[in-house]
């Protein structure tokens, strides 16, 4: 589940500023990105997130600084080196977004949407997605879920029935609002779902329950992407896709994946 503007699913930002010379362009990162954890958690901490670690492992001679920042705060660096160059994380290799970012392969990661209802709405199930009419939803304002989704929430008879979170911890509040029996049916992306439901105290967690998963596409492929107007881009882009894949064939990046506890 993504940002509108980079890709229709989970969409997590990452911006690098690179202030070493050209010739050594990922020796000094200053990482951004949204708060999505297990993907990105609060900077500073034991466990920064998954992608974090993973831009670390991927690059080991990178110095790095990491901060919470959001796309709307680092949009206007995009095109204007010596401006941090950004490196945007979840997005998909599409048409669209190789209309002006470079995509680095491999994927490290596909996101998954699923439907979470308390365990008393009993015999519910989202076996398509119009199975979502009728149901009092939680959904993650700006926020893009499949196409069909998105079609279904947008007709007017739907409006009414859809409640919109925004913040940082928005899976922590998906699932509040299933408890306080406010919403039927909430749609998050797994391992975000499975990060806030460990938040909550034991009984509470027994409460809920997931319910069917929307069935994955393409798109759903989590990537780094980096500006193509900025000339230092495609040497940081080769040596993540030479990092990620060598993680891949050490097998570190699943043992990595299984310290965040990351479904498959």
């Amino acid at each position: 589940m993504a940002k509108l503007w980079m890709r229709s699913r989970p969409a997590l930002l990452l911006a690098a500023a690179l202030l070493a010379p050209v010739a050594a362009p990922a020796q000094h990162l200053a990482l951004r990105s949204d708060l999505w954890c297990p993907y990105n958690c609060e900077p500073g901490a034991s466990e920064p997130g998954f992608v974090i670690e993973l831009v670390r492992a991927a690059l080991p001679q990178a110095r790095i600084d990491y901060a919470i920042g959001r796309w709307t705060e680092l949009r206007y660096q995009r095109s204007a080196p010596p401006q941090p160059v950004l490196v945007l994380l979840g997005v998909s290799d599409t048409a669209a977004t190789r209309r002006d970012l470079l995509v680095v392969q491999p994927d490290f990661g596909r996101a998954l949407t699923c439907a979470y209802r308390h365990v008393e709405h009993e015999n519910w199930r989202l076996d398509k997605p119009t199975a979502l009419r009728g149901q009092r939803l939680s959904l993650t304002l700006g926020y893009s879920y499949h196409p069909d989704v998105d079609a279904l929430v947008a007709e007017p008879g739907m409006r009414r029935n859809i409640t919109q979170i925004n913040g940082e911890r928005a899976s922590l509040s998906h699932a509040r609002m299933l408890l306080l029996r406010r919403v039927d049916v909430a749609l998050e992306e797994r391992n975000v779902m499975q990060w806030g439901l460990r938040q909550l105290d034991a009984a509470a967690r027994t409460q809920i329950v997931e319910a069917g998963c929307l069935l994955p596409q393409d798109r759903d492929a989590m990537h780094f992407g980096l500006p193509m107007s900025d000339p230092r881009s495609r040497d940081v882009a080769a040596a993540l896709q030479r990092g990620l894949k060598r993680l891949e064939a050490s097998g570190e990046l699943a043992r990595l994946r299984q310290r965040y506890g990351l479904l498959p």
